[in-house]
């Protein structure tokens, strides 16, 4: 089962105008910066997708790899029905 969330990060310019660099779990990685709403200062968030598996729940970030978290290294802070 998988629902669209949005995850707390700090928001960064990309190298080209469409991209941004988003920083959460002690990690960088680089999304379209439509991806990326209600950003204040260096403080935003990112559009995602919570992935519940058998080995518990996954946020699957939108970069040209589909970079993968555990859940409980970020925060979701608002789920879409």
């Amino acid at each position: 089962m998988s629902r669209e969330v949005f995850v707390d990060c700090n928001v960064f310019e990309g190298m080209f105008s469409d991209e941004a660099v988003v920083e959460l779990a002690d990690a960088s990685y680089i999304v379209p910066k439509h991806e990326v709403v209600e950003t204040a200062g260096e403080k935003g968030k990112v559009k995602a997708t919570l992935l519940t598996r058998s080995d518990g729940e996954w946020v699957v970030l939108p970069t040209s790899y589909s970079d993968t978290i555990p859940s409980d290294k970020v925060t979701i802070s608002k789920i879409r029905a």
